[in-house]
């Protein structure tokens, strides 16, 4: 997409979802980097990820596709630049 997705509301409304993983804020990491498109597009690219443990191993990431769903890259071919 072409809009940047407020990665701290949609983190805030995750940990409001799954309490459980709130003791755990520390080892949540937020990295960005920058992509070009096939077709030359640069866009952002924002990866969140946590540390594993007990709390999340049977998580599926696609009971909360309502929170993120919007900014999802829509299927290209990426290259990293």
């Amino acid at each position: 997409r072409t809009s940047e997705p407020d990665i701290y509301w949609i983190l805030e409304k995750w940990l409001e979802r799954h309490p459980e993983v709130k003791d755990r804020q520390s080892d949540i990491r937020i990295a960005r980097g920058q992509w070009t498109t096939g077709d030359g597009l640069r866009t952002e690219v924002i990866r969140v990820s946590i540390a594993a443990g007990d709390d999340i191993a049977d998580y599926d990431p696609a009971g909360d596709t309502g929170l993120y769903a919007y900014f999802l890259a829509e299927d290209r071919n990426w290259q990293s630049t």
